[in-house]
């Protein structure tokens, strides 16, 4: 029997990058000090507190919709009906995307906003009890309005 590599690799001890002295602080260290400090300084701003607490609560219903739009397509046509239902959706969105950016330069920004979150929460939930009643083409359409309205915001 010829000799073969048995798959022995030779462990060689790499050495550690030099470490600074006790008394200073490494440039990830402050970094990381620097951006918690940005941090601390925008939470203590209550209006700054509200909007980053609002775009979280934005973003988690978002996902939300998101899941349960493609859980619901899965549950009735599987990978493919998920599949479709995204793609569908996403080009939707695409090509939509221009006439909400016209919006909010054509009106006042505050108001699009508004406008858009309004019509968000209301195809929401006609998207819910669409899937609630079991009415797929009505559930899939109010999915990709749905996310053709995400891109008002």
């Amino acid at each position: 029997m010829p000799d073969r590599d048995c798959g022995i690799v030779e462990v060689r001890r790499i050495d550690r990058a030099p470490v600074e002295p006790r008394g200073r602080l490494l440039w990830q260290d402050r970094l990381v000090r620097a951006r918690i400090g940005t941090l601390r300084a925008g939470l203590a701003d209550h209006r700054i507190r509200r909007i980053h607490l609002s775009f979280a609560g934005f973003s988690l219903a978002e996902h939300a919709t998101w899941w349960a739009t493609l859980v619901y397509a899965f549950d009735r046509g599987g990978v493919g009906g998920a599949g479709r239902l995204a793609v569908v959706s996403l080009v939707a969105a695409m090509l939509f995307a221009p006439f909400a950016a016209w919006s909010g330069d054509r009106f006042r920004p505050d108001r699009a906003l508004l406008a858009g979150y309004l019509v968000q929460a209301v195809v929401a939930a006609a998207a819910a009890a669409a899937m609630y009643v079991d009415v797929p083409w009505l559930a899939y359409t109010a999915a990709v309005v749905l996310v053709c309205t995400v891109s008002m915001s």
